[in-house]
């Protein structure tokens, strides 16, 4: 592959003339049209990444993921590139393996390298985030998790909550057992289970049971084989619909019929949950979206277009056969 230095030596100018040139600095039209011949014979193409460096505005938009083995991430970095492309921007991801240290190192690398902004997918927002973020030369959006001193892009956690069980509750549900996991995930471990007891409360649920677990589907597994044993619990409903596929399995190990004698709910709408038997009742989540509105928001503050703090992206209920008898 040919360097900026092979483009100089064959156009028979210097490599400060090339850079210029392809940051659309000032040279002579001679001069141009001779490096431009040289670039189409040796078909270069110029790294997007060195050239935004070299520029006053930075092309590049940093983007930190806490895991890629997820289809909430897949679908929240295609709706990113969607928009980038769009807009004329390259996006460089990075996986943070759901460590907060390496979501804060990746924010300060990010801005040492002079990207024009960052988006943060975020499981979590720690004091030392809020710090690090403060204190970023280039705008910072999170996605997932709000706060009120930071531009978020969140889903409707305790809307999708209280809808699914009021969905439920008209199916005749009036017990219901949840699955959850760690407030330290604000969204899913506080706002939605928020969402879901205001809703059982509301409708008049006879029984509530609450159980913590993880985002781990192997532990989810665990947990409903010992549920399971149990046969009075007609309905549970999971803070994932990875959970609620895990926990269907395990249901099924059990004898367990379902519906007919448990129902199952989750959240995310994700693929896999229609590919189940029964299909998964759950509340569809619009992370592409949230990705497209994440990059939609980062573009403004990269242009110092006022918008608002906080954007909310709505959720919608989608009953599946795993919950279509309930038990009276």
């Amino acid at each position: 592959m040919a360097t900026i230095k092979d483009i100089a030596e064959k156009a028979g100018v210097t490599k400060s003339t090339v850079s210029r040139f392809l940051n659309g600095g000032s040279i002579s039209v001679e001069t141009a049209q001779k490096i431009e011949k040289v670039i189409k014979e040796e078909n270069y193409i110029p790294s997007p990444f060195a050239r935004s460096l070299k520029a006053k505005l930075s092309s590049i938009i940093g983007v930190i993921v806490p895991r890629v083995d997820s289809a909430a991430t897949a679908q929240t970095l295609i709706g990113i590139e969607e928009i980038t492309e769009t807009l004329n921007y390259i996006s460089i991801v990075n996986n943070a393996r759901q460590d907060n240290q390496r979501e804060i190192r990746a924010i300060e690398e990010f801005a040492r390298n002079k990207v024009a902004g960052i988006i943060l997918v975020a499981t979590e927002i720690t004091p030392e985030h809020i710090k690090t973020i403060k204190n970023c030369p280039v705008p910072v959006v999170i996605v997932g998790q709000e706060h009120p001193e930071i531009y978020s892009v969140i889903h409707d956690d305790y809307q999708a909550g209280f809808k699914l069980v009021e969905n439920l509750a008209e199916l005749g549900y009036h017990e219901l057992t949840y699955l959850g996991v760690s407030k330290r995930d604000h969204a899913v471990g506080v706002v939605r289970k928020e969402g879901i007891f205001s809703g059982a409360k509301v409708h008049q649920f006879e029984r509530i049971e609450q159980l913590e677990g993880d985002f781990s589907t192997q532990k989810a597994l665990k947990i409903g084989m010992e549920l399971f044993k149990d046969e009075t619990h007609p309905l549970v409903i999971a803070a994932t619909d990875n959970i609620a596929v895990a926990l269907m399995k395990a249901a099924q190990q059990c004898g367990r019929k379902i519906p007919e004698e448990v129902a199952i709910a989750g959240f995310g709408g994700y693929e896999i949950g229609q590919f189940m038997n029964p299909t998964l009742t759950t509340v569809e989540y619009q992370f592409k979206e949230a990705g497209r509105v994440s990059m939609k928001v980062l573009d403004k503050l990269i242009r110092n277009v006022p918008c608002e703090m906080k954007t909310v992206i709505p959720t919608h209920v989608k009953l599946g056969d795993s919950t279509k008898k309930a038990r009276n």
